[in-house]
Formats: C-alpha cells, structure tokens, sequence
C-alpha cells in the first residue's frame, strides 16, 4: 500500500508494527519545510507536481552508505544557508499545503508549530484510495494520533504513544528536530545553491533557488538511514520571500513530483490531541 506524503499507509503502519517506514525520497525538503516529513511504502514513489523540473542522479548505495564528508560551501549557497536561518528564527507557526499528483495522487492540507524542543503538526490528507473520506494525523512531542477510514470511524482516532517503535516512524527523527538542528542538518547535505531570478508566489515577492544536495548526508543528519535505490544526488527548488521564509519548494524524481506550499507565518495554530472521548481503542492485529 502506497504511503502518502503527509499520511500514512494503514496496512503498513497498522499491520507491520514491526516493519519499516521508509524515510522519504524527499529527504531535503523535510529539512527545509521546518522538519515536515513527507512518508510513503518502500514499493512505490510517492508523485507530487512541482512547478520546476529537477534532477537526480541514480543511486548505487546501500541501505546504509558511508556519507562522505560535507563539502566547503561557496558565497552563494552560504548566503542562501543564511536566509533559510533567518527565515524560520528559533520558534514560529505556518500552514501548509501539500499536493502530490501522478498514480497515487493527494492533497494535504494542515498547521505546523515548532521550537526549541521540534516541531507539531495538524495535517489531513485526501486521496481517490480514501473515497470521501480523510486520513488525519495530530503529530504531538509525545504522542500522535491517526484517524484512518475503513480502520476507525470518521473523526475518531487512535493513539500512539512516544514509547511505541511506530510513533518514531511515523513522527521521525526530522519532527523531533529544532529549528537550530534543521538548519545544521540541511546544511550536511547541501552541495549547491543557484539563485534563478524572481517569482511571484501568493501574491509576494520571492527569489527563486536551484538546491542540489546530498541524500545520504541529508539523511545521517537526521538520524535515518538512506533507502536502496534512492538518488545520490537531487536538486530541487525553494522559493524565498522578503522576509527569507520558504513560501513553495518543488521537486520532481522519477515521475514523482511534489509541491509544498508554506504560509500564514507566525498566525496562531491550533495543535492539541482529539478530546478523549475521540480516543478509541485500535483494531485488532493493531
């Protein structure tokens, strides 16, 4: 079953507790999008529409390669470093708009919060695979909660725990990250950065960037191991507004393809687990 970004695969998460969740092929653009992952099942790439066609390199590492050292950065992709630091400060909220297209397409739609101690996340997601219905996910720092149809009802959810080996794989490593450790972890895998002219995205003025990086690097940063068959290299695009917050980042991998959209900085959020009368005990084999 096919793991969407933003959501999650209920035969892989609900039936293989002890099975393992893919890191992203998007490993960057969990970085850059303040530590937001983007999962899916090892058997088929998630597909998203970027505006801006990108580049990778086929892999030839293992599942778990030795990165190789990160390279000196050049004036240009330091000052770029720079802006994305500046851009996300040390604590902050935004709304997010994902939408993936191709043979497993999807829109996402939710709030993030993050800070010293990582990042929370309201996120839902609807795809054809769900019919009307919605999967829905409240990332906590110590517990998550899915609501998945066909497995509960709609608007109830079950509930993950931190101490449980599926709230690690679901959450990953990226969630629990600061904004501090993000930067640091994006730059571990950052190779180039090209400024490619300006846009205008919702409406502001942004500057447009070509971001090739390092997947295996990218990925040790943040704690995951590199998936076989991933790219050694993908280069990606981040559009950056005035005050250098992310607005959009595209990237497009072997047919799949991928918009975020980030905006609405600093508005309040609401983030919080379901009432507990919304708690329900999960399904057998859970």
């Amino acid at each position: 079953m096919t793991q969407q970004p933003g959501g999650l695969s209920s035969g892989v998460l609900l039936r293989r507790p002890n099975g393992r969740l893919s890191r992203s092929l998007l490993p960057l653009a969990v970085v850059v999008c303040l530590s937001l992952t983007a999962c899916q099942d090892d058997s088929e790439p998630a597909a998203a529409p970027s505006l801006v066609p990108s580049e990778s390199s086929p892999s030839t590492a293992s599942a778990t390669p030795s990165a190789s050292p990160s390279p000196r950065l050049d004036a240009a992709a330091q000052r770029f470093l720079d802006r994305m630091r500046r851009g996300m400060g040390p604590r902050g909220t935004a709304h997010l708009e994902m939408t993936v297209a191709g043979s497993a397409p999807s829109r996402s739609s939710g709030d993030m919060r993050y800070g010293g101690r990582g990042s929370e996340i309201d996120l839902t997601t609807r795809t054809p695979k769900l019919g009307s219905g919605a999967l829905e996910m409240v990332v906590l720092h110590d517990a998550a909660y899915v609501s998945i149809p066909g497995l509960v009802k709609a608007g109830k959810f079950i509930r993950i725990g931190k101490d449980d080996p599926r709230f690690e794989q679901l959450a990953g490593a990226s969630l629990q990250m600061s904004p501090d450790q993000s930067v640091k972890a994006f730059r571990a895998g950052l190779i180039s950065v090209r400024e490619r002219g300006r846009d205008t995205v919702q409406g502001v003025s942004t500057t447009r960037y070509d971001v090739k990086a390092d997947t295996v690097r990218a990925l040790q940063a943040q704690g995951s191991d590199a998936v076989p068959g991933m790219p050694d290299t993908l280069t990606y695009q981040v559009w950056l507004d005035g005050q250098d917050r992310m607005r959009r980042m595209g990237l497009v991998i072997e047919g799949t393809r991928l918009t975020m959209e980030l905006s609405r900085w600093g508005e309040p959020v609401s983030i919080a687990a379901p009432p507990k009368s919304d708690v329900v005990k999960p399904p057998p084999g859970f």
